[in-house]
């Protein structure tokens, strides 16, 4: 049983058009400065990083010294909650951090803060958005084999509190933490704005992606007297 908190990292599913595999691309880079940033923390024991064959590939040979890649098996449909519970039982992780693989702005001292709150209980769920996470932490980690989990990582903190027992205990909401990379029209943000680690920034520099449109609307939100119509997937 490990009962150090242990990072699994999910990245996959993308894929199969320019702009598909220029997104895959893009968060690959980004579960590596992702990985980087939290095991120079020192906070995690390990970490797992749950892949596609597809992204196996291409991460082979690149993940830092001791970090496991748990390929989907082949030919099988893939369903978030059974893979999930699958690796928390198969390598008996007692604090699992469960990261998906496009928050490019996460920092080791928020994934370590993650860490250390697990660390200090006995009975509790972290996560950067109790309504829609895309990391949650939580322990104990047989907790996984109670509960249903579902096709999605948005509802988790609120299934181990409400059907687990588990203590909700959410992160303060941060840019860091909140923004995630979704769509296209994010890595264009990213381009435009900065602060992705090493290997995102420079993937982003060789796509060259024109922010001229981005920039001048940004530019209304500083405006007092504008008015914003923002809409679509917000």
């Amino acid at each position: 049983m490990v009962d150090e908190p242990f990072l699994v990292l999910f990245c996959g599913g993308m894929g199969g058009s320019e702009i598909e595999d220029a997104l895959a691309a893009a968060l690959r880079e980004c579960a590596l400065d992702t990985l980087e940033e939290a095991l120079a923390t020192g906070a995690f024991a390990g970490a797992v990083v749950v892949v596609d064959r597809q992204a196996a590939d291409a991460l082979d040979g690149r993940l830092p010294p001791g970090v496991r890649l748990d390929v989907d098996r082949q030919g099988e449909t893939f369903h978030f909650g059974r893979r999930l519970s699958e690796v928390v039982t198969k390598y008996e992780l007692q604090r699992p951090v469960y990261i998906g693989c496009g928050l490019p702005l996460l920092r080791g001292d928020e994934l370590a803060a993650v860490a250390s709150a697990l660390a200090c209980s006995d009975l509790a769920v972290v996560s950067n958005n109790y309504f829609s996470a895309d990391l949650v932490g939580f322990v104990p980690g047989r907790v996984v084999r109670d509960i249903a989990l579902p096709d999605n990582d948005r509802i988790l903190p609120r299934l181990f509190a409400q059907q687990g027992g588990l203590m909700n205990q959410s992160l303060p909401r941060t840019i860091a933490n909140q923004f995630d990379i979704d769509t296209p029209c994010d890595l264009a943000i990213l381009a435009y704005a900065g602060g992705a680690g090493p290997r995102l920034s420079a993937v982003l520099a060789g796509m060259k992606i024109d922010t001229e449109s981005l920039a001048k609307a940004a530019w209304l939100f500083t405006d007092s007297e504008a008015e914003v119509l923002v809409a679509g997937r917000i």
